[in-house]
């Protein structure tokens, strides 16, 4: 048997820990139980997630966001009577052929008519709808009917208005020649938050065929490939029957998000542990010796391969829990999603082990080596020995020469630099119609007709008045009249000339006389059920600004106006004035993020390095694969900014968002950590075995870039084809989610991996295992032709190391 045989029948000491050899030996020596278990979890998992897509389309209500205008928020909601409080949404109806629709919608105005009665007839959560007289465009090409439903709380979501969006769809309005829809934003999200969760089913059902047939060239025989349709089937279930139990306890989880980038995370991983899996199974069979079964190679698989599902494994639920962990991240409506994934993640690392152990042991004939003469086989044998000859072999060696190994990391650095660059370019997005808008939903249609033919809403700007001592009533009413007339004539004056330009006509004010647009020397009458608190030491004002978009980029130059400028100029008069609108509470949400991001990212570096550290016993690996991927991860940020702020793949049809949504910055950073260590970890576990056996660090380093180089492309290119997949979602946000996650798989494969990591691991080649014990060097990368160092050094004319080692690689090339 050559070295080569040797090394891989004895590197199964990667996994020592005697717990885990125990449930490995109990899934091998029992499958059949362990089948019967298997099946139990994903049953069970399968009855407890049923109800799943029911709770998904049931709305919360929540709580103000835990920022600085919390106590205003409480304030308007319990202060004041809240009998104006309202969700406005109109029902547009128009035409495909921009007709005129008036002839036609008087029977179509009553069929919807009819519609919302029965609604407000028969559910209790539609008994405050209301709807008023239809609005007709100039142009006569579409018409509108405003309606209306009475809330409790600012935040509160109300069941009635999806009812009628959904009861509008299922109308058959066909035989008037028309088309109805809501038209409100918040219409618009949620109708695009499920338009992509079934497109999600449409990518993933036209993308499967692509990955398996690449997943069958990796691991050889359709049974191997179909393993992790299993895993995938068993941890999409398991994760959602956990979320379902966090929903029975925990009424308010807001799952509203759509589900896309969890399956296709999921799936990725699926087939990536299955390839890493049957591959060094495959391997193992190939070098077995006699009389050596297919449970030797299972075990040896599991305790080798396995490392490094499992060190992935916590590596990526380490992140997912970490993003899961920023405030108020279930009021932006995420948590679900983060929760899913660090669940689903975890149960994708147990399924990836037990499925394809169980499934070998009950049949080994069937998920043992095919026979020498397989198609399947021997193209991908073909593909991956003319890779490594012709690619992974001259470039591991370039990579690990002493000169390149330090000239390449510069090279690499200096060119994604300018990318890294424009991640300081970025301006957060909080605009919802340009990331969270689905075109592709007639609701969305909707909103553009009503913004284009009936002008839009302003934007309303809620003032809340306070002094800072206690007044009496007479005196109040003068203090309160002196801020109003003071703040509305500050607000007209600064925002005059601009696009958000607040006019006199715009503000509802108990003090404001619209009619001579001055101040009031008395309140008015109705004024004060609405706008004057209960005891009567606050007032509010609302300002409606001409911004059409509530978060708009104007609309935030607004809000940080009133910040910088006219509160600042109030407050230094005694009085207190605070703005909301729902887009000043995102601003101030994302400041938190900021300060949130440093401790929630310090503190997954830090036990990702932990993780690392014990499993492989050195101190620096960690931090070594860290600065690997600092600056590339900064430079993927950097392509999403120039991409979706500065419009550079306009040309390919890929259409600039005004950046990239403020959110992203901070949920996904964990996840591209750690996919980026997820390659590495695969490279390292076999440095780390091929130490191990004796080989000098420079030759376990190209041994393993040669021997892993085509399986890692392979798996990150099935990765890249399923982030790709969520890279054509409809809605933006999800589609720069796919974007982020695409390009940063192909950055960490193609380049990372193949450039930056070995060549780092070849600098300072003793942190990569201190404090950890290494065996005495004796082997090195000649070796692998069955040519020992002992024998060269025998010959005079190459007695030192160097010139044989040298020689020895010459001759192998």
């Amino acid at each position: 048997m050559s070295s080569d045989d040797e090394h891989l029948t004895h590197a199964s000491d990667l996994i020592t820990s005697k717990p885990i050899l125990a449930s490995f030996g109990f899934l091998l020596g029992k499958p059949y139980h362990s089948f019967i278990l298997l099946l139990s979890l994903i049953a069970t998992s399968f009855w407890i997630a049923r109800p799943y897509n029911g709770l998904k389309r049931r709305p919360v209500s929540l709580p103000p966001f835990s920022t600085s205008l919390r106590v205003t928020v409480e304030s308007l909601q319990s202060d004041f009577n809240d009998n104006y409080l309202i969700r406005n949404d109109s029902v547009i109806f128009w035409n495909a052929a921009k007709a005129e629709v008036s002839a036609q919608s008087h029977d179509a105005i009553d069929d919807v008519r009819a519609l919302l009665q029965k609604l407000r007839r028969e559910r209790d959560s539609c008994k405050t709808l209301e709807w008023q007289e239809p609005l007709f465009s100039h142009s006569g090409e579409s018409v509108a009917l405003p309606i209306g439903i009475k809330l409790e709380t600012i935040h509160q979501a109300n069941e009635c208005l999806p009812h009628v969006r959904a009861s509008l769809r299922s109308t058959d309005l066909g035989f008037h020649g028309l088309h109805a829809a809501l038209s409100s934003p918040d219409s618009v999200v949620e109708a695009s938050y499920e338009d992509c969760d079934e497109k999600t089913v449409q990518h993933m059902l036209l993308s499967m065929p692509v990955l398996f047939v690449l997943l069958l060239l990796g691991v050889g025989t359709v049974p191997r490939a179909l393993s992790p349709l299993l895993c995938l089937l068993g941890s999409v279930y398991a994760s959602r029957a956990v979320v379902v139990g966090i929903k029975y306890f925990w009424d308010d989880l807001s799952m509203a998000a759509p589900d896309t980038q969890v399956i296709f995370v999921q799936l990725a991983l699926c087939f990536d542990y299955s390839l890493f899996y049957w591959v060094r199974f495959s391997q193992e069979r190939k070098h077995a010796g006699e009389g050596s079964s297919v449970q030797d190679s299972l075990m040896t698989t599991m305790r080798t391969s396995g490392l490094v599902i499992i060190t992935s494994t916590l590596i990526l639920t380490l992140a997912f829990a970490g993003a899961s962990c920023y405030p108020d991240l279930n009021k932006l409506g995420y948590l679900h999603c983060t929760l899913s994934l660090t669940f689903g993640v975890a149960f994708v690392g147990f399924f990836s082990l037990t499925v394809p152990s169980v499934l070998a042991s009950m049949f080994p004939s069937t998920f043992d080596e095919p026979a020498e003469d397989s198609m399947v086989t021997n193209t991908w044998r073909g593909a991956s020995s003319s890779a490594s000859k012709t690619c992974f072999r001259p470039l591991a060696a370039m990579v690990t020469s002493r000169a390149w190994s330090h000239i390449l990391p510069v090279a690499v650095m200096i060119c994604l630099l300018p990318l890294a660059g424009k991640l300081y370019e970025a301006r957060p997005n909080f605009d919802l119609a340009l990331t969270d808008f689905s075109k592709t939903v007639p609701e969305y249609t909707a909103n553009q007709i009503w913004q284009d033919q009936f002008g839009g809403s302003k934007t309303p700007l809620t003032l809340l008045l306070e002094q800072k001592s206690h007044l009496q009533a007479g005196a109040g009413e003068k203090v309160f009249r002196d801020m109003s007339c003071r703040l509305v004539r500050s607000a007209v004056v600064l925002t005059q000339g601009t696009s958000f330009e607040i006019k006199y006509s715009d503000v509802i004010s108990r003090w404001w006389n619209l009619d001579s647009n001055d101040c009031r020397d008395s309140p008015q009458d109705w004024s004060s059920e609405v706008l004057v608190s209960h005891d009567s030491q606050k007032e509010k004002m609302i300002l409606a600004s001409r911004s059409k978009n509530a978060f708009s980029s104007e609309a935030q130059e607004m809000v940080e106006l009133f910040w910088d400028k006219i509160q600042p100029f109030m407050n230094e008069n005694g009085q207190l004035v605070d703005l909301y609108t729902p887009l000043a509470e995102q601003i101030l949400v994302e400041k938190r993020y900021e300060a949130w991001s440093r401790i929630i990212l310090g503190t997954t570096v830090i036990l990702a390095c932990c993780i690392l550290m014990y499993i492989f016993s050195s101190v620096f690996v960690g931090l070594k694969m860290l600065m690997t991927l600092a600056l590339p991860i900064m430079a993927e940020y950097g392509m999403a900014v120039a991409v979706y702020e500065h419009g550079w793949l306009e040309w390919a049809g890929v259409a600039r968002t005004g950046g990239v949504k403020w959110t992203l910055f901070y949920t996904t950073s964990g996840f591209l950590i750690a996919l980026a260590l997820d390659y590495d970890i695969f490279l390292f576990a076999r440095v780390y075995e091929h130490r191990k056996q004796g080989y000098d660090n420079t030759s376990a380093v190209r041994l393993a870039l040669e021997e892993t180089g085509p399986v890692i492309t392979l798996a990150g290119t099935i990765m890249v084809i399923s982030f790709a997949c969520v890279f054509l979602s409809p809605v933006p946000v999800i589609s720069q989610i796919g974007f982020l996650y695409c390009f940063g798989v192909a950055m960490d494969v193609y380049i990372v991996r193949l450039l930056l990591a070995p060549a780092t691991l070849c600098f300072l080649e003793d942190m990569n295992y201190w404090p950890g014990e290494m065996p005495k060097v004796q082997r090195s990368y000649a070796d692998v032709n069955g040519v020992s160092r002992e024998t060269c050094l025998k010959n005079e004319a190459t007695s030192s190391y160097a010139s044989c080692e040298s020689m020895l690689m010459q001759k192998h090339e």
